[in-house]
């Protein structure tokens, strides 16, 4: 019986997840796992686009161009919604914080909040002192700025906000 279920659950689920792909998406499948970012995007509530065609060419470029594991900083969201943490996941390169489920699994309950709100503060503060404390306290070598970190939306239920509505 459980060989059976076992066996029915990938006939079953495929069709779902495959009908759960953005809109756009070409017909055919692929073994590119970022084949996503040409044509994947994310509407916010307030009517914006987030597209993730440059990020693509950003994984691309620290993929051939960066060496060693230089710590970068990218938009972090609590759950999977909006698609965060896209540069470290592609790249393979630590960030100051990435998928926070994930991450609050592994770590201690204490360290994640600082993280976020420095995250949150270095994209949406106009304070340059505060913004280099954050650089040096992470050591941040590189800082991603696309589309998502303009934005920095906040998930609340299935709805990404921007942090202009916050």
């Amino acid at each position: 019986v459980v060989l059976l279920l076992a066996s029915a659950y990938p006939i079953a689920a495929t069709g779902i997840r495959l009908d759960a792909r953005f809109e756009g998406h070409p017909a055919g499948l692929t073994l590119d796992a970022n084949a996503w970012m040409e044509y994947g995007t994310v509407t916010l509530t307030d009517g914006t686009v987030i597209s993730f065609d440059e990020d693509r060419d950003v994984i691309e470029w620290f993929n051939d161009e960066v060496g060693g594991t230089p710590v970068i900083a990218e938009a972090s969201f609590e759950p999977y919604r909006c698609n965060s943490s896209r540069i470290s996941i592609g790249t393979g390169l630590p960030s100051v914080l990435g998928w926070q489920r994930h991450e609050s699994q592994q770590r201690y309950p204490d360290v994640l909040p600082p993280r976020y709100e420095d995250l949150r503060a270095l994209y949406g503060s106009d304070s340059v002192d505060e913004k280099l404390a954050i650089i040096d306290r992470y050591d941040i070598h590189y800082i991603v700025v696309g589309d998502m970190e303009r934005s920095y939306p906040m998930v609340f239920g299935n709805d990404c906000v921007p942090m202009s509505e916050l």
